[in-house]
This record gives structure tokens, sequence and C-alpha cells, in this order.
């Protein structure tokens, strides 16, 4: 039975790639988008800051030292309960060994656990989604997406729907795998035990292929499946209630790999790392001592600085918090010295360095999401456009990598409440921020207090969709509601009977009030309660 050719909606089965080898974790390495990832083949999604890369092509930091802070909007809407749980998740990977020393078997298949009440109460855990965003800006991609991932897109996929019509060279040819076993290196269908199959799905305007993805599904009924902490998959992949203990095989089989000492890298260093200067003159006025010879093997040839060279990874990255005025937004210096390793004609140098730091790395905020998208990002962060790709000393084929990741990097938390309604079904508040774990302490939410604005003024913001995901635009009401007070939202057909859709406090942040119509009419007000 063949399906219509100009259906707008295709999928094809695509067979698991099984491994008779032991099963065993596997991890995607993340980097910025080669030319041929594009929206058509499943790349540059809503969320996404870059895409899977190959064996060889892993992006990662290069200095043993990274720095963080916080800046006032974050302060003023976490406060010290959302200080503390950014750094738990730090401390989870500040507390990993060297990673030559990782045992991949010490560390468990899955992490997550469920808190009821938070669920309840549709809170995401911040140090939770915090230990995702920091794997994801230390090199590593989402595993079970790219277990299959399509290296190109075709008519091909409109003009022979089922894998009997494929040739053999569909695969690698139109899919590759980005999901690599920790242990040969090689592609993996597996990830934390879990062993993955998939589809190709297409969409299309008749015979033109508009996009077109691979959707994993665990081949065993009821397998755990998106059990990586790197796993987020989309930004609502972990459900509301849910939380990481830790990290799980996986995530650190893709740390390992990235900065062991075995993977060598062509590299250059920070632009704010420079060369350890002799020390002063012991006596005034004595002239400065000579630098002591090198050992064989130790350091450049006349102690000039090396740059661009082959460099082994770091083994561990440790971050520590950067002295910065959250009030002022101004970052005092802070300066470490390490030893920076690297191979020259084959000889394993070593050089002391300085690296001197005038900004955090790492800078957490907390903002207003006013983009108007259906289902608005539960964060936002630096993409991986600014990493460095060394495609001058590069041999793959796609000019992608390897290379290093470069600071500055923000993650903006959103802060501000929103809700969903449409014209047959309930409404739904939009999840939001909070702290919890296993124990029986009740969940935080975020803010804990409300946030006064300073005025008696509630905003809502109203973002209109049809039946085509379309937003026409956005309207705004702003009205006298005193700060801590309520308001109706309400629709109406007629604008005689006014149906109540929910109420909302005024917390001193807009409200966004997404609405999904299908009638051509409707009309919307918003009324103190």
């Amino acid at each position: 039975m063949n399906l219509p050719r100009k259906a707008k909606c295709q999928c094809l089965i695509l067979l698991a790639l099984l491994s008779s080898g032991a099963v065993c974790p596997a991890f995607s390495l993340l980097g910025p988008y080669a030319k041929w990832m594009d929206y058509t083949n499943g790349y540059r999604k809503d969320g996404d800051i870059g895409g899977p890369m190959n064996i060889g092509q892993g992006y990662r930091w290069n200095v043993p030292i990274v720095t963080y802070a916080f800046d006032q909007s974050f302060l003023d809407f976490f406060g010290s309960n959302g200080v503390s749980a950014v750094e738990h998740a730090i401390q989870i990977l500040n507390r990993l060994p060297r990673a030559s020393s990782i045992v991949l078997t010490n560390y468990p298949l899955s992490s997550e656990r469920e808190n009821y009440p938070a669920e309840a109460q549709g809170l995401y855990d911040l140090k939770s989604v915090t230990l995702s965003l920091l794997l994801e800006q230390m090199g590593l991609a989402e595993p079970t997406r790219y277990v299959y991932t399509l290296r190109r897109t075709d008519s091909f996929f409109l003009q022979f729907p089922y894998q009997a019509e494929w040739s053999d060279w569909f695969i690698p040819y139109y899919i590759i795998k980005r999901n690599f076993d920790p242990k040969t290196l090689t592609g993996s269908s597996y990830v934390n035990g879990t062993l993955y199959g998939g589809y190709v799905y297409s969409w299309s305007n008749s015979l033109t292929l508009a996009f077109a993805d691979v959707e994993e599904f665990a081949v065993e009924l009821f397998s755990d499946t998106h059990t990586a902490v790197a796993d987020r998959g989309s930004q609502y992949t972990t459900f509301a209630g849910h939380f990481y203990s830790g990290f799980t095989r996986d995530d650190v089989g893709g740390l390992r790999y990235l900065l062991r000492k075995e993977t060598v890298n062509y590299e250059i260093l920070l632009p704010d790392v420079h060369r350890v200067e002799p020390p002063a003159p012991p006596i005034p006025g004595a002239p400065p001592p000579p630098p002591p010879p090198d050992p064989p093997g130790v350091g450049p040839p006349a102690n000039r600085f090396v740059n661009g060279a082959l460099r082994p990874g770091v083994e561990k990255i440790t971050f520590v918090r950067h002295p910065y005025n959250s009030r002022l937004a101004r970052a005092s210096t802070k300066s470490y010295r390490f030893i920076d390793t690297y191979i020259l004609n084959g000889i394993v140098r070593q050089q002391p360095v300085e690296r001197v730091v005038t900004q955090p790395d790492f800078l957490f905020s907390a903002a207003d999401s006013n983009t108007g998208k259906w289902a608005p990002p539960l964060y936002e962060r630096t993409a991986a456009s600014n990493w460095w790709n060394s495609v001058a000393g590069s041999t793959n084929a796609d000019r992608t990598g390897p290379g290093v990741i470069r600071p500055p990097v923000k993650i903006t938390f959103r802060r501000n409440p929103w809700l969903i309604t449409d014209d047959s079904f309930p409404a739904y508040s939009g999840p939001r921020f909070g702290s919890f774990d296993g124990s029986t302490r009740p969940p935080v939410a975020y803010p804990a207090a409300p946030i006064s604005s300073g005025s008696n003024q509630m905003t809502v913001r109203l973002w209109l969709f049809n039946t085509s995901g379309a937003a026409p635009g956005g309207y705004v009401w702003r009205l006298p509601i005193p700060f801590g007070g309520r308001a109706i939202l309400q629709t109406s057909d007629d604008l005689k009977t006014w149906l109540s859709q929910i109420s909302v406090t005024n917390q001193g942040l807009p409200v966004d009030w997404y609405y999904w119509r299908s009638s051509p009419t409707r009309f919307f007000r918003v009324v103190p309660d």
C-alpha cells in the first residue's frame, strides 16, 4: 500500500543499527553550525545554539579555572536560594575527578528523580536546568537527539517513502550518527543503556520539501528515555517536578573525552592568557637575573610565548566565583597562573602562563521575555557562534573544528509569568522556576516574594495565534491595579457574555497571555478582580 505522493506529512521507519557489544553510554559533541546544518535538515530550531560535531571536531575550554557571577536582575528575582541552587550545580561539576581518572561505572544510568509537590505547582528545578546548561557550555550536545541526524534532505523523502526503496548508500549519505561510544569513539545507538531506533518524518508544500528530521524512539518498550543531563531535547524535555541528583554515565563519558590528556587538538589560548614574566629582582636597582634554562622537553625555544599549537585536554576545570559588584555591574580583575602544556615538533613542552580575567566567564541573569513566540523559552544563553574554530589547522571535510570555547557566556532565565488559553480548553499556567530535592522540605517557588515595580500598574501582553501558528501581533493592557492586586482575563464572542479564563496577580512583572484561536471573531479584556 502506497501513501499519496503529495501527503502533507510522511513518516518512514528507519531500523535501528543493533550492536552486539556490551551496553554502554554514549555522548554527543556541540559546536558552531556547519554550512549544511540548516532548518530543513532539522537544525537551527528555536532554542538551539549549535550543531552536533564529529569525533575530532569537539570544542572545549583549555584553561583550568573558569569564573562566574550573578547580575542584579538574578539576585532580585531568585535571591539567595537561587544563588545556592546555581552553585549546587557548579559544585557537582567541580567535584568531578580528573578526566583520566573518571570511572564510568561509578555513575548511574539515570539520575532523574521526581518531587510531586513541585510537579503539582508546575515548578522547574533551577539547579537541574543550570546543570544541563553548564554541560552545553562545556561542549556537550543532546545525545538522544543525535543518535541519528540528517546530513542532507532531498525530494527523495517525498518520492521514496519506504526503506525498501532506499539505496544501500542511504546511510551515511543522508543520515549520519553523532552519538559516540566513549570507549571505542564510534557511532552508538545507545544512551545510558537504552537502545534507540528512529524514523524520518518530513513536511512539504506540494512537492517542495520544507522540513525533515529524524525522531528517535526506544526500541524496548518502557525503557527510560532522555536520561542524560545533557539530553534536554527541548526546553521542556525535563518535566515539571523532576530534578537531577547528579551526572549520568553518559554525561561524564563526554566530559572525559573532551578534557582528558589523550584528546589532543590544535588550539589557541584565550586572549587574556600571556606568558609569565621573570620575577622582579630581590635587590632594588639590581639587574634582573636571567631566566633559568628549561629542562629538556619543557618550555618553548628562547622562552617565547607559544599560542597556536597541539594541546592535550586540561583534565579538570574548576568554577570559581568572580569578584563582581552586581548593583554597579562592575567586575574586579582576577588573575591566576597555570602551566600550559602543548606539543611542538612531537615533543611535549610546558610554559608558565597567567590569565588576567576582567569580566566573569559566566554571568547568570534574569529577564522578561517579550518574543511573542508560542511556548516561550525558559531561558536564553550565548550561542556557539563565538567559539574559536581551528579551520586553519583542521583536516576534517566539514571544516567545523575542533576548537576552543570562548567567553563571555550569559545565561538568562525567564522570570515573567505566562499562561495559555484557547477556544475550548481550560487555561494553562506556564512553568516557572523553583528549587526542590528529594527531601520532605516544601519546594521554593520563584520569586519567593512578589517583586515591587514601584508603581501601581499591571501590564498584560496578549499574543494571538491562529491554527497555522502565526502570531499577528501583540496587544498590551496597562491597568491601574495595585501591587499585589489581581486581574481576571476574559473572552467573549458577542461583547455581551464574558467568560473568565484565569486570574493573575500583579507581582510587578509583565504577564504574557497566549491565546490559540480557531474562531474568526473573539474579544478580549482584562478587568480588576
